[in-house]
């Protein structure tokens, strides 16, 4: 005869068994699914050839090249995009006509433009909105001293030195 007491703990041990048992293997089982089935909220890994969003605030470009008179130097407008403001900005950058001597003339987030040489090549007349509105300026390229021309209300356009270079003209 079996003694109901004393078989009574291996009994609940037995259920006690089972449990972790079925516990173990239905938390295998959600591991399992959970590593097999992709995220719907997983963005896929950027390819690094296409070109991305965020990439046009790499990108610098030229535009609007002036050459000297005697063509030795080339001056330029050099773009790019500001990452804060989501805005394209352009500062002014020389090049010597052999490649040499590379480098910019304006810097910053302003938008420096318009680059016209005087017709002796000594002087630079651009427009920069650098301190709020839009202006014109000039730039003695010996000595690097520039000087602000304009208090206008309006955007100048058109920039254009006289034969002598002692006039300047434009259209607002």
């Amino acid at each position: 005869m079996i003694d109901v007491r004393r078989s009574l703990p291996s009994l609940q041990m037995v259920s006690l068994r089972i449990a972790v048992h079925r516990f173990v293997a239905s938390s295998l089982a959600v591991l399992t699914l959970a590593a097999l089935v992709p995220r719907v909220d997983a963005a896929p890994a950027p390819d690094p050839v296409r070109f991305q969003l965020m990439d046009v605030f790499e990108l610098e470009w030229a535009s609007d090249p002036q050459l000297t008179q005697d063509g030795q130097q080339l001056v330029y407008m050099r773009n790019f995009m500001d990452l804060m403001s989501d805005r394209r900005r352009s500062n002014l950058w020389t090049i010597n006509a052999d490649g040499s001597d590379h480098r910019p003339l304006t810097s910053g987030l302003a938008n420096d433009s318009s680059p016209r040489w005087s017709p002796d090549g000594q002087r630079l007349l651009y427009t920069s909105n650098n301190g709020g509105s839009t202006q014109l300026f000039v730039r003695w390229m010996d000595t690097g001293q520039i000087a602000r021309l304009t208090q206008l209300t309006n955007s100048p356009d058109g920039l254009s030195w006289s034969p002598d270079g002692k006039w300047i003209a434009f259209s607002m």
